[in-house]
C-alpha cells in the first residue's frame, strides 16, 4: 500500500500465487534428506529460501538488480545465478543418466535446488532433485587421489578423469562392487598409458 516494492525495483511485486509456497519456506521444516545449511550469509535459512523463491519469479538481470537493492549477501546472489541456469536446463535433467544429472546438479548449492525443488510443479523432476540430494550426491568411488599416487601416477587433470569415469560408473550401474571398479581403474589407466598421460 506505500508502494515500497516499486521503490525498491519497478518490476518487484508481490505474487498471490507465490503465497503457499513463501508460508511453507518459512513455517515448515524442510523436506528431510536436504541438509540444507542454516545461514545463507547473514540470512537464516528460512529468510533465504524466502527470498530466493521470490526472485526466482523475475529475469535474472531483474533478481540480482532487486538482489543487490536490498543488499542480499553475495552467497544468495550466486544461489539465484546458479538456480537460473538450472532452470534452463531442467528438460533434460529427467532423461539424463545418473551421471550426467549429477554432473549437472554438483555446481548447484544445495539452497537453490532445494528452492527449484518447491516451485517445480513436475513431480518427475522433484523425484530426480531428491534422488540426487539424497543418494546420488553420497555416491563416490573407493579410489581416490592417495590410491593413485600408491600407484605411482604423477598427479595431474587424469585425477580428475580417472575418478570422474569411477564415479559415474557407479553411478549408473555399471559397477557395483570393488572388484569391478578395479577392473575398471586398471582399464582407464591402461587407455591413458596409450596415450601417453
Amino acid at each position: 500500500e506505500l508502494g515500497l516494492l516499486s521503490a525498491i525495483h519497478p518490476t518487484l511485486t508481490w505474487p498471490a500465487a507465490l503465497n503457499p509456497i513463501l508460508e511453507q519456506v518459512l513455517h515448515q521444516q524442510p523436506a528431510p534428506g536436504w541438509d540444507l545449511p542454516e545461514h545463507l550469509g547473514n540470512l537464516s535459512l528460512r529468510q533465504a529460501l524466502a527470498f530466493l523463491t521470490w526472485l526466482l519469479q523475475y529475469p535474472l538481470e531483474d533478481g540480482q538488480a532487486i538482489s543487490v537493492r536490498l543488499r542480499l549477501p553475495n552467497d544468495l546472489s550466486e544461489a539465484l545465478s546458479a538456480a537460473h541456469l538450472m532452470l534452463q536446463n531442467l528438460p533434460t535433467l529427467t532423461s539424463a543418466q545418473p551421471s550426467q544429472a549429477t554432473a549437472n546438479l554438483d555446481r548447484v548449492p544445495v539452497i537453490a535446488l532445494y528452492a527449484i525443488f518447491l516451485l517445480s510443479p513436475n513431480l518427475e523432476l522433484c523425484g530426480t532433485l531428491q534422488t540426487y540430494v539424497r543418494e546420488w550426491r553420497k555416491v563416490w568411488p573407493l579410489t581416490d587421489g592417495d590410491t593413485l599416487r600408491k600407484m605411482n601416477l604423477q598427479p595431474g587433470p587424469h585425477f580428475r578423469t580417472i575418478l570422474s569415469a569411477l564415479r559415474a560408473a557407479w553411478l549408473d550401474g555399471q559397477v557395483q562392487t570393488p572388484a569391478q571398479e578395479q577392473a575398471l581403474l586398471a582399464a582407464l589407466i591402461l587407455d591413458l598409458a596409450q596415450n601417453g598421460l
